[in-house]
């Protein structure tokens, strides 16, 4: 019994040996001496480890409870090295981030001026060098949507109305963007919603110009739900104003329209309209990533309390296992050898004798498989052909196709009795009939193309050529009178052919 549970106990206390992680202290120095040596791949890895390490859920738990966290120096010791790294992989962006969370980690204790670190002066470069990127960048887009704003207001006043619709749909759109939208939903600020309002009121106008008042009448859905994150019309001091209050009028008159400065004491108060779809989408989605940042913190802290405790075990399994590691694992060693060795040499005899067996026994059923597969296989296609044959000689369209190659090809008595074999088919279609009739007609037999004619019945509308083979078929066989009854329906909704022209005049002058 003790030889048996040897092998398990072993392969568990490997199992425990091996489970180990590095600690943070270590992974702190690995990543410091990666930067060091130019492996700035390694040192980001190992930096960010140590670094969530010593900022866990349970030490900031821990902080919250007692007002203190020991490992805020290592924290921002991590985080330096991050920002250089990152730095000398020319990812500004990731370094610039690693400020942010230094200044982030400074406001819990200024710990910064006490280490002796000369990363420094690289990472104020790095966080300088991406403001002044941002505030470059933010100062742009002002100044592009304002152009826009004016060049559409300019576009309008002289009379170009798809340009300004170009600008101030743009504009518009910049104004209240999903980050603002976003920012308001945080804040309760939006500071360009007057200019937002602006744009659309201008927009009305330029589509009014233009004929659109659908689009115009969108605008003033748009400027309702505006007016909706914070009364801002009445505001405005435009001079176009009283236009696009009679705009309004005339496109949306169900819509209330609010009120400018200039009408506020006589207009009624607009019933209050619901909040702007934008902002409600904005507000939703701001709640979903709350609720998932809270989920992925409560996971992240179930995490850290089963490291916490796996490490207590790894601790506790070590501390027993070392006494006894040597001898267990050349008890292990021996046993293993023993019964590989046992094991292998039965593998051996029953691989040969399955090997023998299975063999005989495949090849057997392979060629009663492959003899019975042959006749299926056969037998499916002769089938299969004889089907397709049968398919082929009975559908309507095979046969019309055959008798119009055997009549192109000068062979007219063989594509006539093609054609009168599908019209004495049963049930076939009205439009086989009336393809029939046609190749009869062309093939000169005017008898059965006039007997197919009269299977057809009444004659619809668009089917006039039929009615005027019918005419010419009933000429051929002699009834005239018929024929220029026939004839007469027809000639009014047909092409005034040669042929037509031809069988008109002998079919006119024909005496009963």
């Amino acid at each position: 019994m003790r030889r048996r549970l040897a092998v398990p106990l072993a392969i568990l206390s490997l199992v425990f040996l091996t489970a180990q992680s590095p600690a943070p202290d270590d992974l702190l120095q690995r990543g410091r001496d990666s930067y060091r040596s130019g492996h700035y791949a390694d040192a980001v890895k190992d930096l960010s480890a140590a670094a969530d390490a010593f900022l866990s859920p349970a030490k900031v738990h821990a902080y919250v409870t007692t007002g203190q966290l020991p490992s805020l120096d290592k924290f921002e010791t991590a985080i330096i090295y991050l920002a250089l790294s990152y730095s000398k992989m020319g990812k500004d962006a990731d370094a610039a981030e690693q400020i942010r969370r230094l200044n982030a980690a400074e406001a819990i204790a200024p710990t910064f001026s006490k280490l002796a670190q000369p990363a420094a002066p690289a990472a104020i470069a790095a966080a300088q060098r991406e403001a002044d990127q941002r505030v470059a960048a933010a100062r742009a887009i002002a100044e592009q949507e304002d152009d826009l704003l004016q060049r559409g207001r300019d576009s309008y006043r002289s009379g170009h109305y798809a340009d300004a619709v170009k600008d101030l749909s743009a504009a518009a759109d910049a104004f209240l963007s999903p980050a603002k939208v976003h920012a308001y939903v945080t804040t309760g600020q939006l500071p360009s919603l007057d200019k937002f309002e602006t744009a659309i009121i201008y927009l009305a106008l330029s589509y009014s110009k233009m004929g659109k008042d659908a689009d115009a009448a969108e605008q003033i859905r748009r400027l309702n739900a505006a007016e909706a994150i914070a009364p801002t019309f009445s505001k405005l001091a435009l001079a176009d104003i009283a236009d696009f209050q009679a705009v309004a009028k005339r496109v949306a008159p169900g819509t209330p329209v609010p009120t400018s400065v200039a009408t506020a004491v006589t207009a009624p108060t607009p019933a209050p309209q619901p909040a702007a779809p934008a902002a409600i989408a904005a507000a939703q989605r701001e709640a979903d990533q709350r609720v998932a940042a809270a989920r992925t913190t409560a996971e992240q802290e179930a995490e850290q309390r089963i490291a916490t405790e796996r490490a207590a075990i790894q601790k506790a399994a070590d501390e027993k296992i070392a006494a006894e590691r040597e001898a267990i694992r050349k008890e292990a060693d021996r046993v293993i050898a023993e019964a590989r060795a046992a094991a292998e040499r039965e593998m051996q005899e029953k691989i040969a004798a399955e090997r023998a067996a299975m063999q005989k026994t495949i090849e057997e059923r392979i060629a009663s498989e492959r003899a019975a597969l042959e006749r299926e296989t056969q037998e499916r296609i002769a089938a299969d052909r004889l089907a397709a044959q049968r398919q082929f000689e009975s559908n309507p369209f095979t046969v019309l196709r055959r008798a119009e190659a055997l009549a192109s090809s000068g062979q007219v008595d063989e594509a006539n009795t093609t054609y009168l074999r599908l019209l004495n088919a049963p049930d076939v279609s009205r439009d086989a009939v009336a393809a029939v009739a046609t190749g009869l007609y062309r093939t000169g037999d005017y008898r059965n193309a006039l007997r197919a004619l009269q299977k057809i019945g009444t004659f619809l509308r668009g089917e006039e050529d039929l009615r005027f083979y019918k005419a010419v078929a009933l000429y051929e066989t002699g009834s005239y009178s018929e024929a220029k009854k026939e004839l007469a329906c027809a000639l009014p909704y047909i092409q005034m052919t040669d042929d037509v022209s031809r069988y008109r005049v002998k079919i006119e002058q024909t005496t009963p």
